[in-house]
């Protein structure tokens, strides 16, 4: 029974991340979510998205001097935050937020915080045709 993980470790197509040991990542795997391992911070003074290459445990956005109009994904506007207030925390899965300044000029941002996961974007699903996601 020794051989057995010896001959899937001498497959090259087998990466170790993948064998019976490691399970790879991915978007329903409860341990990435546990822990978001890196932070990500990024300041608009315009109207922007935020993308962020890997699936996010929760998001926070705060409005400096004007409201801001959040979407995820692409989809339909999920919130507005009123100016100088910071959203709560979102417990959510997403790949990208943008936000919409209702006006700009000096003085105004949105700053975007979130908690990213090891789980990479392209590994997240597309969930866009689904009822009620927008």
């Amino acid at each position: 029974m020794a051989g057995y993980y010896d001959r899937d470790r001498r497959n090259d197509t087998i990466t170790p991340a993948g064998t019976m040991n490691h399970p790879m990542t991915h978007h329903g795997n409860t341990s990435e979510y546990m822990v978001s391992g890196y932070p990500f911070f990024e300041t608009h003074t315009a109207d922007g998205t935020s993308t962020f290459g890997y699936v996010t445990q929760w998001v926070c956005v705060s409005a400096i001097g004007t409201d801001v109009t959040v979407t995820i994904n692409g989809g339909a506007a999920a919130f507005t935050v009123p100016s100088g207030t910071v959203s709560p925390r979102f417990n959510f899965k997403c790949t990208s937020i943008s936000v919409d300044l209702t006006t700009t000029g000096t003085g105004k941002a949105a700053c975007v915080a979130a908690g990213l996961t090891n789980v990479k974007s392209a590994d997240f699903p597309d969930i866009s045709g689904f009822t009620g996601v927008q």
